[in-house]
């Protein structure tokens, strides 16, 4: 190859790699308390809030899942094939924690799983380790932050919500 060819290609790979690190980084998802930030995963249609962190064998202290509700309401979670113990926080729509489910365990194959329904209404369900709560001191009452999760209204996903498209 010529060194023109070779500097073109370096500059294309180049350009990808920088391109790639901005969605990355753009898309990413976090839910913060204070100074305690959390991934998220976003759960935002009826497909992947069903399936939430069914299967999922470990999570790390820092990974969590963000359920987004189309509306407000008393949403009900159980732990059916999910493998590892959980903290499950319900949030309304200004942020602020309304309910706390702590160290939930696994709903065993030969149970009954039994629904955890809030007192009160939430827009959202955060999933984290169980033993989060704690560890970082979240309370009911409490505000959260996010960033890079967009609302969702009826009938949509964040990422139509995003994209401004169907």
């Amino acid at each position: 190859m010529k060194k023109r060819e070779i500097i073109t290609v370096v500059i294309i790979v180049a350009a990808i790699v920088a391109i790639v690190f901005l969605i990355m980084n753009f898309s990413k998802s976090e839910v913060c308390f204070r100074s305690h930030c959390f991934d998220v995963k976003i759960a935002d249609t009826p497909e992947l809030r069903e399936k939430g962190l069914m299967f999922v064998k470990s999570l790390p202290e820092k990974k969590g899942m963000l359920f987004i509700f189309p509306e407000s309401g008393k949403h009900s979670f159980w732990m059916k094939n999910t493998l590892i113990p959980l903290d499950m926080i319900w949030i309304d729509a200004g942020k602020e924690i309304v309910f706390i489910k702590g160290n939930v365990q696994p709903c065993l194959a030969n149970e009954v799983c039994v629904g955890i329904v809030p007192n009160r209404d939430a827009k959202y369900v955060l999933e984290l380790k169980a033993g989060s709560v704690d560890r970082i001191g979240l309370q009911v009452g409490d505000v959260l932050s996010f960033k890079g999760v967009k609302d969702v209204a009826a009938g949509e996903s964040a990422i139509t919500a995003a994209n401004g498209s169907p």
